[in-house]
């Protein structure tokens, strides 16, 4: 799972429970977010590319500073696996 930012940074989460910040200019591993108990399934950005939000197979979702590259917050209650993210300007 992929997304780019406005900021010409690559996020990739996976099955290792992770989030990967990623330089796409020299592909260097810019930083990790950890904390999901599964896999990591959706990923979202806000348009200044400041505040993550990702989904998980275990039901959760997780809202992250992107540039501090820290928690800020958990959502637990869906049963099922979180396959999709949008955020919206609104």
């Amino acid at each position: 799972l992929v997304l780019i930012t406005r900021d010409s940074r690559l996020i990739s989460g996976s099955d290792d429970h992770t989030i990967k910040f990623w330089n796409i200019t020299t592909g260097v591993e810019e930083g990790t977010l950890s904390g999901h108990s599964d896999w990591v399934t959706a990923l979202a950005v806000t348009n200044d590319d400041s505040v993550l939000a990702s989904g998980c197979r275990d039901g959760s979702i997780k809202i992250w500073d992107a540039n501090g590259l820290a928690e800020k917050f958990t959502f637990s209650g869906h049963r099922k696996v979180v396959l999709t993210l949008v955020i919206t300007s609104d």
